[in-house]
């Protein structure tokens, strides 16, 4: 009661004093109202048009702001309707104009007016040709003296230029023998008056028809990648003032497919399979099984959906089992669980539980989404009517089949899968935003025509004169997508040799004896489950002589290049053929012999050490040369003597030390340039010495003029050997 009595006293006195006053105790003796406010303004009534003119019995001078009227603002009822309050500026506006006008030029060169200065004018259509409205504008007489006559100017100007092909130059590539007038490319063009028609012409545009209205060409013929394999032709674009854009130049590639195309016929079983560990979803929709008149096969009843059921190579994400390919609703889709997005395989196998005559298969991706498109183009769809599905996996199969972490592991490759002839398959890379859903009538046989590529090398490791009958002497390895079914030898020497078909394991028959022949040439080939057969490749085997020592001025003991291990040696003694100490004799003089070093040697372990008689003051290399560069002392003997044996020893029986020692080869040389060329600064008795061999180890082992003997021999029971005997490459090959 007390609110309602204020109210009442208030209107009162308001009628009272015939004033209103808001925010000023004085108002103007003139105004029924005032406001007055520095942070604040007066909001008149808002509403839409229709709004408006729906008023009651308006009145004279009503006034509200219309919100979506042609022209937005404050509009005043004048007694018949309402009329928009404007403000005349023209004096300011042709004060703009004219020096919009002013600042254009012929011929065109400062960029003014720019598009935006048209647009914040209110010139519309403004947005083809800078130059060219400028020079328009620059132009025209008598000079434009209203906005009007700006807009005259803008829109022949428009009406000249022609359209703008927005299409790609480059159309989607497609597989050979899809069949003939298949649509291949669409122009596209933008014109502010309207694009009129589309053309075709260009050096290939005999092979092609194009819809004038809606820009879609078709290629006449069925394309066949060996008759051609790239077309190329020009489209142009022209306006309804008739202006045509220069031809835009397109190409079209043409895939070889090299496949077979059949019907998808007799199915029970139906595999999507998504590419391994590419770091994207499986993503498909919905999946149409249709009869060879099109009816849905779920819809006419001849499947019973309830009696599928489903098995999964990276499970299925939750809420998104393979049981959502039939819902007809594609939002809700199969997806593959997240853990094998990035890992492992992503697959769901769909068991019809009985043999269909399927016609075609209608799949749609989730949505028209770019990713959703990238989730389902890298999708390969295999069929089988196999009694055993056609479909090997291993792993724990989740038979109450409600596990989304189920995760079994097919036997074989997508590529292989394709190449298996008791399935069939269809890609679902042509999905795109305008090409969705995809009714695929026929399915592939892939026919693998590419032949496997020998990998293994053309030299056989060579082996040893008189090491015995039987050796394995060659692994055959090869590269190939699909499966290496047999390996096969042949050429001179294939007598010579037996060959496991199966693993390309290649073994040498006989005992090599380099009297009777000390080299052999033969060929091997792969080849795979399509048939195709590498290209031989030729193989040489080398049989090592074995002789004495013989003659001897240089000794060198190399360990094997950054293998992480020290070269240690604990004595070597220097035997003539009746087995005496050449050093102990007094033939040899070891204060005369010379040291060089590749990766140095380690504090207090030079080369003079190997001929101290005490083992464990040992030869060993520095530490830098351990992992890094290479690891070696040459010793020049500084006479040339006769060696019968080289009696090495390791510096201890203890295991490090013995892996110390095997990874060396030892090597002999009478040659007047040692026959170890090397590089660097010498440093004679400097620890840090490092030379560099310009041969790696197995080039040096090729010598002819070397002898050698790898140091393999050592074991914790064995730590000193006699080598009577050096091996060497024949010097003539027969």
């Amino acid at each position: 009661m007390k609110e309602l009595i204020g109210v009442l006293a208030l209107a009162t006195s308001f009628t009272c004093l015939a004033q209103v006053s808001i925010g000023t105790p004085t108002p103007h003796p003139s105004a029924a109202l005032e406001i007055n406010s520095t942070t604040k303004g007066f909001l008149l009534p808002r509403m839409t048009e229709l709004q408006m003119i729906s008023i009651d019995n308006a009145i004279e001078g009503l006034m509200v702001y219309c919100s979506d009227c042609s022209k937005k603002g404050i509009y005043l009822f004048n007694g018949s309707e309402f009329t928009e309050i404007t403000i005349d500026n023209s004096e300011t506006i042709l004060s703009e104009l004219e020096d919009l006008i002013n600042i254009a030029n012929f011929p065109a060169f400062v960029g003014t007016p720019s598009l935006e200065d048209l647009a914040d004018f209110g010139i519309v259509g403004a947005t083809e040709s800078q130059i060219s409205y400028e020079e328009a504008i620059a132009q025209t007489l008598p000079v434009p003296e209203t906005i009007e006559d700006l807009q005259i100017i803008i829109n022949a100007v428009n009406a000249l230029i022609p359209p703008t092909i927005t299409s790609e130059d480059i159309a989607q590539t497609i597989t050979e023998n899809i069949g003939e007038h298949q649509e291949v490319y669409t122009v596209t063009a933008t014109d502010l008056t309207g694009v009129g028609s589309y053309g075709i012409g260009g050096l290939d545009s005999s092979s092609f028809s194009i819809d004038p209205s809606t820009g879609a060409v078709y290629l006449l013929t069925n394309p066949d990648f060996e008759t051609q394999a790239v077309y190329t032709f020009s489209v142009t674009a022209t306006d309804v003032d008739g202006n045509t854009c220069l031809p835009f130049p397109v190409s079209l590639s043409v895939n070889d497919a090299d496949d077979l195309e059949r019907k998808w016929g007799l199915v029970r079983y139906i595999m999507i399979r998504g590419t391994d560990e590419n770091g994207i979803y499986s993503n498909v929709g919905e999946l149409d099984i249709l009869d060879p008149d099109g009816n849905n096969l779920i819809d006419n009843g001849t499947l019973i959906l309830d009696d599928f059921t489903y098995r999964y190579g990276g499970g299925y994400y939750s809420g998104s089992s393979g049981e959502y390919l039939f819902d007809n609703s594609a939002s809700d889709n199969y997806a593959n669980n997240t853990f094998s997005v990035d890992e492992g395989q992503k697959w769901v196998l769909i068991d019809l539980n009985q043999t269909v005559e399927i016609g075609a298969l209608t799949i749609q991706a989730r949505s028209n989404s770019s990713s959703h498109m990238e989730r389902i183009k890298h999708i390969t769809v295999f069929a089988s009517d196999r009694a055993d599905s056609g479909f090997t996996y291993s792993g724990t199969e989740n038979t109450n089949n409600n596990n989304n972490n189920e995760d079994l592991t097919l036997n074989t490759s997508s590529y292989l899968m394709k190449t298996d002839t008791t399935l069939w398959w269809c890609s679902l890379e042509e999905f795109n935003e305008n090409n969705n859903p995809i009714t695929f009538v026929k399915a592939r046989q892939l026919i693998d025509t590419i032949k496997p590529i020998i990998t293994s090398d053309t030299i056989a490791t060579p082996i040893l004169e008189n090491s015995g009958a039987g050796q394995v002497v060659y692994n055959i390895s090869a590269f190939e997508e699909g499966e290496i079914v047999a390996f096969n030898i042949g050429g001179t020497d294939a007598a010579f040799f037996s060959i496991d078909t199966i693993s390309g394991v290649v073994t040498l028959i006989e005992n090599p004896n380099t009297v009777n022949k000390n080299f052999y040439s033969f060929y091997v080939s792969a080849k795979d489950n399509a048939g195709n057969i590498s290209t031989p490749k030729q193989v040489s085997l080398i049989i090592l002589e074995e002789s004495k020592w013989g003659p001897t001025r240089y000794i060198m003991f190399r360990g094997t290049d950054e293998n992480g291990l020290y070269n240690n040696i604990g004595e070597l003694d220097i035997l003539d053929s009746l087995g005496i100490n050449l050093i102990n004799n007094g033939v040899l003089d070891k204060n005369n012999f010379t040291y060089r070093y590749g990766g140095g040697y380690y504090t207090y372990s030079p080369g003079s050490d190997l001929f101290n008689n005490t083992p464990s003051n040992n030869y060993a290399n520095n530490g830098f040369s351990v992992s890094e560069g290479q690891k070696w002392v040459l010793i020049d003997l500084n006479q040339t003597v006769e060696i019968g044996a080289l009696k090495i020893q390791a510096r201890s029986n203890s295991s490090s030390h013995i892996d110390r020692i095997t990874h060396l080869t030892v090597f002999t040389s009478n040659r007047n340039d040692t026959g170890f060329t090397y590089s660097g600064v010498e440093n004679t008795n400097n620890k840090n010495e490092n030379l560099i061999l310009e041969k790696n180890l197995d080039q040096i082992k090729s010598d002819p003029t070397l002898k050698w003997q790898n140091l393999k021999g050592f074991s914790t029971t064995n730590i000193s050997n006699d080598f009577e005997k050096g091996i060497s490459t024949p010097q003539n090959l027969y």
